[in-house]
């Protein structure tokens, strides 16, 4: 566990970021498409 001490906090610092950008990303991606798909309904 001396690992996690040392060079633990930048890489779960990286994770978390990663993960949230997938998340904010996965959204946009839904919301975006659930627009298009409501645009191409009321066209």
């Amino acid at each position: 566990m001396e690992s996690e001490r040392t060079g633990g906090a930048g890489v779960a610092k990286a994770t978390a970021l990663f993960l949230w950008v997938v998340v904010v990303l996965a959204l946009g991606y839904g919301v975006v498409r659930t627009a298009m798909q409501a645009a191409a309904l009321f066209a």
